[in-house]
């Protein structure tokens, strides 16, 4: 269990050393995102997977989830509340049944 938590934390780190200078710029046009730091962003759509308490392991769709809104792939924000979010726990739960 411990070592999870150390390669969360590390990808994180990883994330936000990739992604921060790109959030900012992109969080400044998207007016429904009112998270100003990145670490901020990601633990509010972490917040309803975890809620779920069906994600264990978030972090490969995390960074994709990062990745694609800040190169505004992804839309705004309430996009990815509204669809990105209810769209991967179908796919989860999906996958989950297939095995």
């Amino acid at each position: 269990m411990r070592i999870r938590e150390i390669l969360l934390e590390y990808n994180l780190r990883n994330l936000l050393s990739l992604f921060s200078e790109k959030y900012k710029q992109v969080q400044q046009k998207d007016h429904s995102n009112e998270y100003e730091s990145l670490e901020e962003f990601i633990k509010s759509i972490e917040e309803p997977l975890r809620k779920e308490n069906k994600f264990q392991f978030i972090d490969p769709y995390m960074k994709w989830i990062v990745q694609r809104y800040v190169t505004d792939n992804l839309g705004l924000y309430e996009d990815i509340i509204s669809k990105v979010i209810p769209g991967l726990l179908t796919y989860d739960s999906l996958k989950r049944k297939k095995n």
